[in-house]
């Protein structure tokens, strides 16, 4: 917001209505990504005895599935926690995964590994629909598990007269949910434990919160779960949840419940995975012992390998996998002199998340796969995915496909002549079928069209045939997929595995007569050669190996391999002699499965949806700008409908000293914000009054009354421009009439305009790569002629570079400039800009900033244990800085000034930070030799 308003309190109310939805951290306001509504949605609810089901009408069939056997679900945990819920529990159903990451029902961008979630506030339960029924059905009992438990806590306590209490720990939440919503252990929940005991990285309960938020913690508080309720009985856990009031230390509740504190359950809980985990290293060997590995070994995750061949006949290797925040297209090579066993390093040839041709790449549920000197792989582009042929020698796109009926593409393959890709999409109603593309005509002729997950074709080397991947087999519905073939002309669909286990993953051998695939038929995802009509296991890992792809030399394979608790490419060899054969016996294409959908015994009604406004939050507020500091109190009140499209915002305060000019000096602000749709807009209406003073204006009473709007337009992920405008009646009490400012009062229209860029790269210590851009002009214009006009243009940019491994250079250049009758002062020095100087040392019309700083890792995690617990600082960091600055064009001229320092601060997460400063000031002749020592509390630039 624009200075030029003189209400910085207004400003603050404006900018978190339109930033809310869009900052990935509001405190960096006003930058952060947006969260886009592309389209619209004429959303329903359909009801049933306990359970709100929202959907849009291309969903209406998952709404009937969810419908379905939710109340199934309801009665089970129902009986289980011994509890009811006294109105209907919100579940919204989104028909694509992208479509779900529009969701206002909370602020942040999610994640492609985000699944679902449960609103703690409202007790909203939301859900992406990926095109399988299974996995929707099991991520909605997960999430059921998380409203469950927290009304079952909010009755106990309640009961017992209890309005705050601790939350359980995060392991213990998850894992319950895992436990309750899969049933049972699954071989993915194995093959973590397994890897993980076996590896001595097995993570003790009283020290889970070092991985917290993590996958493996899911699967240990699953497995923790598990033999709880094995050893002492599935009731224990609920008792556990009734006891919740009689301490707030979760290891005193275990023992008042079970009898035994954390830490002896817990060695009781790892004594039992080593005796179940640890035959598996006498039959099975690590990925790297068994093969050679491409990945750098600090890597966390590679998958899904290709290979080419390059114009001198070397294989080349490419792979998806996480860089540094972000998901990239990279290229893996043998060192040199690598270890024994391998050792690659890579480059990044494309870097996901940074533009908006490449948004995102979706490294959970996609391919890549090669073709002669081209590399096939998708990314997301605005509203929907595009498949890339892609050249990496030259560094070239070759071809851009779009498919306008389907969001979500995955898994292109190219036939070898060229002509076709085929590939399978998610169509605007949530189907996964197979597509093949004719890039001559530009034509895409869809093949499959049913219910069922078609997934990872792959091209015969006929180019008549596709094999895949789907869950139209019997065991569909149980979480099985097996392999099948289609021929491209007629349609005819064959199932050439059974469908009793997961076989995914399947590539053709270049001669036509087999193909590899993964499967978990052993109880390990291992890779099997399936070759004239003969089954046969080609590994043998403690892990777990995925995404085969044969290599031009016959010989040797390519494969994502889970090892030490990482992801990461290897080449294995063909074994010669292999580990398991028998005769492949495959099922019978058409048994498969159709979704049940809610009867009319369950359905109880269905109805338009329309907004309905709740509390989300209530609490004190305060504001504080940059340029003026603190400037007033109150009470907050944060209300929004369901789906968290529509949002009003409300403060209430007073500046008064008593009560003869209270409602001259009343703070009162409501502000409406609808994000609905793709543009946002706001309207609000205020009455504020406010001190400010500083060594220059001294002290000035304001108050400020009127109405404004606002509309806020995302160009793309990374681009928006803002509009807004103030009409407003402003009072000034000023005490510096020497410098000819009168008391006056005047009613003012303001206008901004603004644009802003944010492409960055968090990380837990702040930006680690990318650059942001600020730019925005006002105008203020004084409708009765008394001298309140003015014009403001500020500029903010600023850059970070990754020069190592979470090593960032982080620049800042600041401009700020005022036109105009009406005085309007920026601000230089402090903690927030020109570090080394008093807080608002300097003052002008016009002012300039440059900040240079280089910041470096510390200690990663501090961990200090007490008698009576530890404590965690999770992040120190160091930091070289340079800072320079300049403010004109009102008292003085400061001429360039500088600092020149070093930093050290503790950063708490994605909290602020807390720093400590120690600079020189510097005039540009001479540096003062005195140092001088600042303390920040906030978020780095």
């Amino acid at each position: 917001m624009n200075r030029a308003m003189r209400t910085p309190l207004l400003a603050c109310l404006i900018a978190a209505a339109v930033a809310l939805p869009a900052a990935e951290a509001h405190a960096q306001y006003p930058f952060g990504k947006n969260k886009i509504q592309y389209t619209a949605k004429d959303w329903k609810v359909m009801e049933t005895e306990h359970v709100d089901i929202f959907y849009y009408p291309d969903e209406e069939v998952l709404a009937g599935f969810v419908a379905g056997f939710v109340e199934g679900v309801y009665d089970e945990y129902s009986a289980y926690f011994r509890v009811d819920f006294e109105s209907r529990i919100p579940v919204i159903l989104y028909g694509t995964h992208h479509d779900f990451k529009e969701t206002n029902v909370i602020p942040y961008i999610l994640s492609e590994a985000t699944l679902g979630f449960t609103e703690f506030i409202k007790g909203r339960v939301a859900l992406p629909f990926t095109g399988s029924y299974y996995d929707l059905e099991r991520v909605c009992r997960h999430e059921l598990v998380h409203a469950f438990m927290l009304e079952k806590l909010r009755v106990v306590m309640q009961s017992h007269r209890r309005y705050t209490y601790q939350h359980p720990p995060l392991w213990f939440t998850e894992g319950l949910a895992e436990f309750l919503g899969k049933r049972e252990q699954d071989n993915e929940a194995h093959m973590f434990l397994r890897d993980a005991v076996t590896g001595n990285r097995l993570v003790s309960l009283p020290e889970m919160w070092r991985i917290d938020g993590s996958f493996l913690m899911y699967k240990e508080g699953e497995s923790a779960l598990h033999y709880l309720a094995t050893r002492f009985g599935r009731e224990s856990i609920v008792v556990l949840l009734e006891n919740w009031w009689k301490s707030d230390r979760f290891d005193i509740l275990l023992r008042k419940t079970i009898g035994i504190g954390q830490a002896e359950l817990s060695e009781d809980w790892e004594e039992y995975l080593r005796r179940r985990y640890f035959p598996a290293v006498l039959t099975r060997r690590r990925a790297d012992e068994a093969g050679t590995m491409l990945s750098e070994p600090e890597r966390s995750f590679d998958s899904h390998p290709a290979v080419l061949l390059d114009d001198e006949g070397h294989e080349r290797y490419f792979c998806l996998g996480f860089g540094l925040g972000t998901i990239d297209l990279k290229e893996l090579r043998l060192r040199e002199r690598g270890r024994r066993r391998g050792e690659g390093k890579s480059r990044t040839i494309i870097r996901g998340g940074g533009s908006t041709a490449f948004e995102s790449i979706p490294i959970l549920r996609s391919h890549v796969s090669g073709r002669g000197d081209t590399l096939l792989f998708v990314a997301k582009t605005g509203e929907r995915d595009a498949i890339y042929l892609y050249d990496p020698f030259e560094r070239k796109t070759i071809e851009r496909i779009e498919v306008p009926d389907a969001r979500m593409l995955n898994s292109p393959s190219l036939s070898r002549d060229g002509r076709s890709v085929a590939f399978s999409a998610i169509d605007d109603h949530g189907r996964t079928d197979l597509y093949v593309y004719d890039r001559p005509s530009g034509r895409t002729r869809r093949l499959t069209d049913d219910v069922y997950d078609d997934l990872h074709p792959d091209w015969h080397p006929d180019g008549r045939s596709l094999v895949f991947c789907s869950d139209r087999c019997d065991g569909g519905m149980r979480g099985s997929s097996a392999l099948f073939t289609i021929e491209v002309e007629t349609g005819r669909i064959e199932q050439i595995t059974d469908g009793s286990y997961r076989d995914t993953d399947p590539r053709w051998l270049d001669d036509g007569r087999g193909m590899l695939f993964s499967s978990d038929r052993t109880g390990v995802a291992d890779i099997w050669l399936l070759e004239d009509g003969v089954l046969s296991r080609q590994t043998g890992t403690i892990g777990g190996l995925f995404n085969p792809v044969p290599c031009p030399d016959g010989a040797h394979f390519l494969a994502s391999g889970f090892s030490g608790g990482s992801y990461r490419i290897y080449q294995m060899a063909f074994a010669e002699t292999a580990r398991e054969s028998k005769r492949n016996e495959p099922g019978i294409c058409g048994i498969g499965w159709t979704p049940v959908l809610a009867d009319s015994s369950i359905e109880r009604g269905r109805r338009d949806y329309r907004a309905q406004f709740g509390v989300d939050f209530i609490g004190a507020a305060f504001a504080v700008d940059p340029d003026y500091g603190y400037m007033g109190n109150g009470a907050q009140i944060y209300m929004t409908d369901i789906l968290g499209d529509h949002q009003l915002m409300f403060l209430f305060g007073s500046a008064s000293d008593d009560f003869d000019d209270f409602w001259t000096r009343l703070n009162v602000a409501a502000t409406y914000y609808n994000q609905s749709d793709r543009l946002n807009w706001a309207v609000g209406a205020f009455h504020l009054a406010s001190y400010m003073g500083t060594f220059y204006d001294l002290l000035r009473f304001e108050r400020r009354y009127g109405v404004v709007a606002a509309v806020s337009y995302p160009v793309s992920k990374f681009t928006r421009i803002e509009l807004s405008g103030v009409f407003k009646g402003m009072e000034r009490d000023d005490d510096i009439t020497f410098l000819g400012l009168e008391n006056g009062k005047s009613w003012l229209v303001s206008s901004f305009l603004s644009l802003t860029t944010d492409n960055i790269v968090w990380y837990v210590g702040g930006p680690l790569k990318g650059h942001r851009m600020n730019v925005a002009l006002g105008n203020t214009i004084d409708l009765e002629g008394r001298g309140y006009e003015s014009t403001t243009l500020n500029v903010d940019l600023r850059n970070y570079q990754n020069i190592g491994r979470r090593i960032v250079f982080a620049q800042r250049f600041v401009s700020r400039s005022a036109w105009g009758s009406d005085l309007q002062l920026f601000y230089l020095g402090g903690s927030w800009d020109l570090r080394g100087y008093e807080f608002r040392d300097f003052a002008g019309k016009k002012t300039m900033l440059f900040n240079n700083e280089i910041r470096f890792p510390l200690l990663d995690r501090l961990l200090v244990r007490l008698p009576f617990g530890h404590i965690d600082f999770p992040l120190f960091r160091g930091a070289l800085f340079f800072d320079t600055g300049r403010a004109w064009d009102w008292i003085e001229d400061t001429g360039w000034i500088g600092s020149v320092g070093a930093g050290v601060e503790m950063n708490l997460g994605y909290l602020p930070v807390i720093r400590l400063n120690f600079s020189r000031r510097t005039d540009f002749r001479e540096i003062e030799k005195k140092y001088r020592i600042g303390f920040f509390l906030g978020f780095n630039f």
